[in-house]
């Protein structure tokens, strides 16, 4: 729709903009004719998915920090007298004469009247432009083979220094970190004057108020970006049966770059700049400036803007799939049409005494990108376990995780999970393994899709490791002995627990350590008496930890001696001769082989049901 509150004689240009410029070429405004005074219209979706001519005027123009970046000031006059320069606005189209000027892409926040700034489009084309041709190639993702190198699983061994060993990374993830930070910071924003910024995006979730969206919202607004819950409503038939006839994008329109879609859907709303073919320029500023990028977007409807004292945006909802976002630059976005972006299929099944007879599932499709995904899969877990009102109170919830691996391997994790807050925290918890084979660098983002089966008891089911107690206190090589452990239940009294560990014919030495713990106290333990054996080197070696390293329900027992072993690539050897044992350790320093202070004798895990807490141990003699 096309709004009659501007001057008839800007009213009737927007009317000849709108009705050509599908098929025009871009002609620009030249960047050293503007002057202070001149007159000009954006074009911007107020209600509906038709453009809006709205008036301005050129204020002046100034070169920011950045070499070669220039910033033209406007003063917005009718509709933005009401809504000033909105989120959701970014990559409106400045037209003077018209001739294309560039994009609105900047405002100041809490300004009283609606200032705002054009990022020119001869700065957008430069930048951009170089990122449509290899876009046209397909729509896959590269590999290590595409690039003419060995398969990415098979790269040589590397430790990853700043990624950490995966107990430590569940940990993060349980106080609520994502051991990985998004560093946008508003690339743009630095080179602003002071109170000057990025318009920024409302990302737009249709999903109940008060539903939890996990790490979603700190990283969006690291990204400067607005999470909108509950502004999303359905579309019309009519608006859908015209999008259908043909998917395309003109500039003015509204676009969204589509994070999740399915059973809970978020958009991030902003503007077309300029049409090009298939070629798109929009924003007018980053997303989250990432560069090459492959996310889907989609035309979007506007259903109306909310003022706000500090800054409007726009609420509305995307439509229909229309291509992909390619670039990520600092002076705005590139799509394609036509292309469709790879993105991860998430299954969530929600099992337990408050969901119906043979559970609920849900699904979402989400957008594959190494910074954003594990919050957006995070999230989408989230909203799952509050939509069934899995929300607070004391509670264990089981998870099994299948992990599909674009190389067609499974990797499958089970977990169980002590928690007062089920749909809060604990679903990035649940995500630990997923999220850590994508922040890993030794492959180029290998997860392909994620089936989560999650089932919540409305009790807690733990138990404390009280005390070991053995039949006797000396042992023989070759001997094998009972073990018992005491344990105290939450609420349910004592436990006891009985297992059998042997001996080996080959010990030696004076005395043997039993061990029992959780798998928390053990890696506590392991991490002095041999760091190495938690540090990936490979992603083959980081998809074994994931797998093999023990649930919070496993009750582990070790027979321990103080006797010569090393750990090689990950893995614990047992005792050695001396002669093997120097031949290993020699090489300790560059060959990714260290001594093990006390070797593993034998070793039993038990799955309880329940998770375990604390850990103990006593000490025996050896005979001779």
């Amino acid at each position: 729709m096309l709004h009659m509150l501007v001057p008839p004689s800007l009213a009737f240009l927007g009317l000849l903009l709108a009705a050509s410029l599908a098929e025009a070429e871009c002609p620009t405004f030249p960047l050293d004719q503007v002057r202070p005074g001149l007159k000009g219209i954006a074009l911007t979706v107020l209600e509906g998915s038709e453009p809006d001519s709205l008036p301005l005027e050129i204020i002046g123009i100034f070169k920011s920090a950045s070499p070669q970046a220039h910033i033209i000031l406007v003063r917005g006059g009718g509709e933005f007298t009401r809504t000033g320069v909105a989120q959701g606005m970014s990559g409106s189209p400045v037209f003077i004469d018209g001739k294309l000027l560039g994009a609105l892409a900047f405002t100041f926040k809490g300004a009283q009247e609606p200032v705002g700034g054009v990022t020119p489009f001869c700065e957008m084309e430069d930048a951009i432009g170089a990122y449509f041709e290899p876009a046209r190639e397909g729509s896959g993702r590269s590999t290590e083979q595409d690039r003419g190198g060995a398969s990415r699983y098979d790269a040589q061994e590397m430790i990853r220094q700043d990624l950490p060993p995966f107990p430590e990374w569940r940990d993060l993830c349980s106080q609520g970190a994502m051991g990985t930070v998004l560093p946008v910071g508003r690339l743009a924003a630095e080179c602003m004057p002071t109170g000057f910024s990025p318009i920024g995006l409302p990302v737009l979730i249709d999903c109940p108020v008060g539903t939890n969206l996990g790490v979603l919202e700190p990283i969006l607004q690291a990204a400067g970006m607005s999470l909108i819950s509950g502004g999303a409503v359905s579309v019309g038939s009519a608006v859908e049966d015209a999008l259908q006839a043909g998917k395309t994008l003109a500039p003015g329109d509204a676009v969204g770059i589509d994070l999740i879609t399915g059973d809970l859907n978020a958009t991030a709303i902003g503007t077309v700049t300029w049409v090009d073919g298939n070629h798109v320029f929009a924003f007018g500023h980053p997303f989250i400036a990432g560069g090459r990028m492959d996310m889907p977007v989609s035309r979007a409807q506007i259903h109306a803007i909310v003022p706000l004292r500090s800054v409007s945006f726009k609420i509305g909802t995307s439509i229909e799939e229309v291509g992909a976002l390619v670039a990520d630059k600092r002076t705005g976005v590139g799509l394609v049409l036509g292309r469709r972006a790879d993105r991860i299929a998430l299954d969530v099944t929600l099992l337990g005494e408050r969901v119906p007879s043979g559970g609920k599932q849900f699904h979402f499709d989400v957008a594959r990108h190494e910074l954003l995904t594990p919050s957006l899969l995070s999230s989408a877990v989230g909203a799952a376990l509050t939509a069934e009102e899995f929300t607070y109170g004391l509670s264990t919830l089981s998870s099994q995780v299948s992990i599909g691996l674009d190389d067609g391997r499974t990797v499958c994790r089970r977990d169980l999970f002590r928690t007062v807050n089920p749909g809060q925290t604990i679903a990035t918890e649940v995500m630990a393994p997923v999220n850590y084979l994508i922040a890993s660098t030794f492959s180029t983002f290998p997860v392909c899709s994620v089936a989560v089966e999650l089932r919540l008891f409305p009790e807690l089911q733990a138990s404390e490791i009280d005390r070991i107690q053995l039949p006797k206190t000396t042992v023989r090589p070759g001997e094998a002995f009972p073990v018992e452990i005491r344990m105290r239940q939450h609420r349910r009294g004592q436990d006891l627990r009985r297992v059998t560990l042997r001996v080996p014919e080959a010990a030696r030495g004076e005395h043997l350590v039993v061990m029992v713990g959780s798998a928390n106290a053990f890696y506590e333990w392991d991490s002095e008496r041999a760091p190495d054996k938690y540090r990936p080197r490979s992603f083959n070696d980081l998809v074994r930890l994931v797998e093999e390293y023990p649930s919070d329900e496993s009750l582990i027992v070790r027979l321990y001696a103080p006797s010569r072993g090393v750990v090689v690539r990950g893995r614990e050897l047992s005792s050695l001769p001396l002669s093997k044992w120097h031949a290993l350790s020699a090489g300790s320093s560059g060959g990714g082989k260290m001594p093990a202070g006390g070797v593993i004798l034998d070793e039993v895990i038990l799955k309880t049901g329940e998770v375990i807490v604390g850990g103990a141990y006593v000490r025996l003699k050896l005979e001779q």
